[in-house]
């Protein structure tokens, strides 16, 4: 039973920290104008705790914040998820930035 437990959180924590949402999320954000202008090249993206997700079948959501390491700025991003028929997409987007401004994405 104990090593039930293990594997579903190991397995949960492998598509939390590198499966499609989180994938679908950094291209996202290298391939958003807006967080690329203000940030300049993007250096490094990590990921929150704070993060979460919720999946079953092929529907989902999941709550990323990552923050931003940038070439002119960092930032932390917040993103909303969703996955429907297997696919997930950014349904809401907001970049919080180190002078404390915020950006409405999506």
């Amino acid at each position: 039973m104990t090593l039930s437990i293990l594997a579903i959180l190991v397995g949960s924590n492998l598509i939390f920290t590198r499966g499609a949402p989180l994938e679908t999320s950094k291209q996202y954000i290298y391939q958003n104008k807006t967080i690329n202008e203000r940030l300049g090249s993007i250096k490094d993206i990590s990921l929150s705790m704070s993060s979460s997700f919720q999946v079953s079948g092929s529907h989902g959501t999941a709550q990323y914040e990552l923050s931003i390491e940038g070439e002119r700025e960092n930032g932390v991003i917040y993103l909303d998820m969703e996955k429907q028929a297997g696919d997930w997409a950014v349904v809401r987007a907001k970049l919080h930035l180190s002078d404390k401004s915020q950006i409405t994405l999506k």
